[in-house]
């Protein structure tokens, strides 16, 4: 399935790995 991806929920995303990464480092 591959879906439209908007400018906004690839933000959001990044900003939920960078937090991600953070609690690991």
């Amino acid at each position: 399935m591959v879906e439209d991806v908007t400018v906004a929920e690839v933000e959001d995303w990044a900003v939920g790995l960078e937090k991600v990464l953070e609690r690991i480092g």
